[in-house]
């Protein structure tokens, strides 16, 4: 892109604004352990300490959400739901901490909002080791009041199929 096409796509981009948008560079940590990363911008680069002082230099504002208590974790359910989510997704305890999630899953409206956003919740629960497919169809029956066998799978319809599958394997 030459000089002038630049100027005139900044031109065309920025006329209708006059100042440029202001950019907080923000981190929601749900890592298994605490963050233990620099949180200034030029700390990821290696630079000439005679430029350094010339440099801007910005630092992320971090929420480690270990160092969070679930009761400061507060404001709408959806937003808590997932904050609740990311930061006991590893808890070796995270099955009995789902009947917590279910309370708070009870504030969505309306019914179809709410079901959507289990849906979301579900998805993501699905992939941690620490539940089993029992504890996450328990979980939706408790939410989306009986009907757990409509957005998943049964656990033993689950076993059924993975046993149907190992069979297919060893040619039986």
């Amino acid at each position: 892109m030459t000089t002038s096409h630049r100027d005139r796509f900044f031109k065309e981009v920025f006329s209708a604004i006059e100042y440029l948008p202001v950019v907080i560079p923000l981190i929601i940590y749900h890592g298994p352990a605490l963050w233990n990363w620099q949180q200034s911008l030029n700390s990821l680069f290696k630079i000439n300490p005679e430029l350094a002082p010339d440099l801007p230099d910005y630092r992320d504002l971090l929420d480690d959400l270990l160092t969070i208590k679930d009761e400061d974790i507060r404001g709408a359910a959806k937003p808590r739901m997932t904050l609740f989510v990311q930061k006991h997704f590893s808890d070796d305890n995270l099955s009995a901490r789902l009947a917590e999630l279910a309370v708070i899953s009870g504030e969505l409206t309306p019914e179809r909002d709410r079901d959507e956003y289990i849906k979301v919740v579900v998805q993501h629960l699905v992939h941690t080791e620490k539940l089993t497919p029992k504890d996450i169809y328990n979980f939706i029956d408790q939410t989306i009041t009986g009907r757990g066998g409509e957005i998943m799978p049964t656990p033993a319809q689950i076993w059924m199929e993975e046993g149907f599958q190992k069979g297919i394997l060893r040619g039986g």
